[in-house]
């Protein structure tokens, strides 16, 4: 018997699952790289969403409370809207609230680093340790392979480990590497 079929709840179709087509709201949405990564299936009971785990358990490691969860492209992490709220909040692979649902915008990933957005501000996900910058930022600019900018009013740094806002003068860049351990970044600016 196939995974997909494993993870039904009781009143799903199986043969609507094996097709992969849905039927009601107790199937399960299919998600092909899902299944391929051992990521956990979205499941709808009663029209409330949750993410399911693969592992043969079929264990909820979220409540079925969402109205909408989707896994966002080429990560770990799912996209899901609760409370009747048009934003969208992170869900980890796992089952972790990252970010409540007060974002407008995701991007895809660039270097692990995902970019998110309340609609006024910005601020990132790194998929990697699955830590989170919220959205308090003006600008962020992500620089392929070397390191990410936040821009907050007029100064421009990097976040720390611990999540802290560290101002940099970047004419300066011989003074960049000390103590810190940036988060998001492995190289200065030249």
């Amino acid at each position: 018997m196939s995974k997909i079929v494993n993870l039904l709840l009781p009143g799903a179709n199986v043969e609507n699952v094996k097709n992969n087509t849905r039927r009601n709201d107790n199937d399960i949405v299919p998600d092909e790289y899902a299944l391929e990564h051992n990521l956990p299936h979205v499941v709808a009971l009663n029209n409330m969403k949750a993410l399911v785990a693969t592992d043969g358990t079929d264990k909820p490691l979220t409540a079925y409370k969402y109205d909408y969860i989707r896994r966002a492209p080429a990560t770990r992490i799912y996209m899901a809207r609760w409370d009747g709220k048009p934003e969208f909040g992170i869900i980890s692979a796992s089952g972790e609230e990252l970010v409540p649902n007060i974002l407008t915008m995701i991007d895809l990933p660039i270097n692990n680093i995902v970019l998110i957005s309340d609609g006024n501000k910005y601020g990132v996900i790194d998929i990697g340790t699955m830590q989170v910058v919220m959205p308090e930022y003006d600008e962020i600019f992500v620089e392929p392979d070397k390191y990410v900018i936040f821009r907050k009013g007029n100064q421009g740094g990097y976040v720390d480990s611990k999540g802290q806002f560290i101002n940099y003068v970047f004419a300066d860049s011989k003074n960049y590497m000390g103590d810190n351990d940036f988060l998001y970044s492995d190289s200065c600016p030249d």
